[in-house]
C-alpha cells in the first residue's frame, strides 16, 4: 500500500518536473486568488467604513461583566 503510495508521488513529481507551465500555475494560481480576495476586501470595507457593530445589552443584575463592558469605548451598554 505504502509502495503504491509513494510510486503515484513519484510519477506525479516527475510528470511535474517535465509541465514547468503547469507547476508554475500550481503555485502561482492560489497566490493570485489570495491577492485578489484581499484587495476586494479591503475595497470593500473602505467603501462601508470601518463602522462599529452595534450590540444592544441589557444589564438586569447590575454585575460585573457589564461595568467591564461599559468601560470599553466600542461597546455601549444600555441600563433599562
Amino acid at each position: 500500500m505504502l509502495i503504491a503510495f509513494l510510486a503515484a508521488i513519484r510519477k506525479e513529481l516527475l510528470l511535474l518536473r517535465r509541465d514547468l507551465a503547469g507547476l508554475l500555475i500550481l503555485f502561482l494560481m492560489p497566490a493570485a486568488l489570495v491577492l485578489i480576495t484581499t484587495l476586494v476586501q479591503n475595497n470593500v470595507m473602505s467603501k462601508i467604513g470601518d463602522t462599529a457593530t452595534q450590540l444592544l445589552l441589557v444589564d438586569q443584575d447590575k454585575g460585573m461583566l457589564a461595568t467591564a463592558l461599559g468601560l470599553d469605548h466600542r461597546i455601549r451598554v444600555i441600563c433599562t
